[in-house]
């Protein structure tokens, strides 16, 4: 069973959320001190930013203008936490020019909070698309158009 850190009570570091996030969804194929190693590595690639809200670290990959950002979230967050840092991590996007998104991922809950960001848009054109690859991941893709929509109070 996958452990869970409520980030309301429990604030941990970056490596402390990579590490049990790695532990949480264990491999088949790749023992968990080299995911851990890629994801380090992954973090300190040019044009990547690692920023953790609660309990969920944000690997953001951006082009040259910071338009486009292909992004991935590791999380040990209770999921109403996890939609609540989706929220300002996207905020943050916006704010620092982000206005396209693309994330993939395998985990069914990250579906339902993408479709329960989706309910409560961040910016006041904002659409979003979600598709099924060939290998059965799922991509969401954000068009974060519009002005910003204030959001709620933590």
């Amino acid at each position: 069973m996958a452990t869970m850190v409520d980030s309301k009570k429990d604030q941990l570091s970056i490596p402390e959320i990579i590490t049990q996030a790695v532990y949480n969804t264990p491999s088949k194929d790749v023992p968990a001190y080299a995911a851990i190693l890629s994801i380090v590595q992954e973090g300190a690639m040019p044009n990547t930013e690692v920023k953790q809200y609660g309990n969920t670290v944000f690997i953001t990959h951006f082009d040259e203008d910071k338009d486009l950002a292909i992004g991935r979230a590791l999380s040990i967050d209770t999921a109403k936490n996890f939609i609540v840092n989706g929220e300002e991590y996207f905020r943050d996007l916006y704010r620092g020019g982000t206005r396209k998104f693309v994330a993939q991922f395998k985990q069914a809950s990250f579906a339902t909070a993408f479709m329960a960001f989706k309910r409560k848009p961040i910016t006041t054109e904002m659409e979003m698309w979600m598709v099924e690859t060939p290998s059965g991941d799922t991509q969401v893709r954000i068009a974060l158009d519009g002005e910003l929509i204030e959001g709620r109070k933590k």
